[in-house]
């Protein structure tokens, strides 16, 4: 493979596995950095745990490319997103592997999975993929609250599923009663607390069949389907040691991390050095169980605060939003 090729790994956790390419990497511009970037990277290179704070579009992945040129060690980039893993896999060079967390756990665990990621072709069957399917495949029924009401065996199953959801991107090691989502508890509470609802007996019942349906899902051979998130999981629970392969880990959008990312990351912490990169005020996937390393995780940090993508005035603008949290500096040429 030429000086100007490299592969990239990804997983397109929307569509159907494991994406293996050729990148042509074309030459790269000569990339001058800013008192701060300088900063970060002798931060970087010097501490075995660090974190970046930047700012939108002050340049994070040239700032790695450029840490990296420093750090000649068999290295992990790290991001959510499949399309940054192959931008900066045509930026970084051959010692930095680029790969999305779902493609990392793909090649340890995922594959063994593929078979069960979509639901099969031709005849119809109940893979429970949904709240209705579970119900129909635990063969659930109605959870009675008093003489007159109920709560449907389809909500029941959707809350089933969506515990199970909750546990695979836990950090936990066990499936327990508080995965259930908080939403549904509450909407549980609001609508029947007045009318002789036993939570602990619905609770009991929700983690007993979520169970089930993990085994189901972890099973090659059930026909019930697994998601990407469940062999994200199973990775997690294996207790990858990533310093058997790599000295750096370079993770990219801290403050989106999910908590089984963050578990696995951070087991590595005291076997590889690790940079942890992003902006704690864009944090936008906490809905989906996120969590803010940025924000949690104590070491030291360094500023990104000049940005390339607007000038001062809105610069200006975004440092009042943030309340001087972050003094943002606009690009002048802007």
């Amino acid at each position: 493979m030429s000086q100007f090729n490299k592969k990239v790994f990804t997983v397109d956790t929307k569509g159907a596995g494991v994406d293996t390419e050729v990148v042509v990497v074309k030459p790269k511009t000569v990339f001058t950095p800013t008192p701060e970037q300088e900063a970060a990277k002798d931060l970087a290179v010097q501490e075995d745990i660090c974190k970046i704070q930047a700012c939108s579009g002050s340049g994070k992945t040239s700032l790695l490319v450029y840490i990296s040129s420093f750090i000649k060690k068999p290295s992990l980039y790290m991001t959510f997103n499949v399309t940054m893993a192959r931008e900066a896999a045509e930026k970084f060079g051959d010692h930095v592997t680029c790969m999305t967390t779902h493609s990392l756990a793909h090649r340890k665990v995922g594959k063994g999975y593929s078979h069960k990621i979509n639901r099969p072709q031709g005849r119809y069957v109940n893979v429970a993929l949904t709240g209705n399917e579970v119900a129909r495949f635990f063969r659930l029924p109605d959870f009675e609250i008093n003489e007159d009401e109920s709560i449907s065996k389809n909500l029941l199953g959707l809350v089933i599923k969506d515990t199970v959801g909750c546990f695979e991107v836990s950090a936990e090691d066990s499936l327990q009663v508080e995965h259930i989502p908080y939403h549904h508890v509450k909407s549980f509470k609001d609508k029947y607390s007045d009318k002789g609802l036993d939570l602990r007996k619905l609770n009991k019942l929700i983690k007993r069949f979520a169970l089930k349906l993990w085994e189901e899902r972890t099973d090659k051979y059930s026909e019930v389907c697994c998601t990407h998130n469940t062999y994200l999981k199973l990775y997690q629970l294996s207790n990858p040691d990533l310093s058997k392969e790599y000295e750096v880990i370079y993770l990219d959008e801290a403050q989106d991390l999910n908590s089984v990312t963050r578990s696995i990351v951070l087991a590595q912490t005291d076997k590889c050095k690790v940079i942890f990169v992003g902006d704690k005020f864009q944090q936008i996937y906490a809905w989906n169980g996120s969590v803010n390393a940025l924000q949690s995780i104590q070491c030291k940090s360094a500023p990104l605060s000049k940005s390339f993508r607007f000038g001062n005035k809105i610069a200006e603008l975004a440092t009042m939003i943030l309340e001087g949290q972050m003094v943002v500096e606009g690009f002048e040429k802007i």
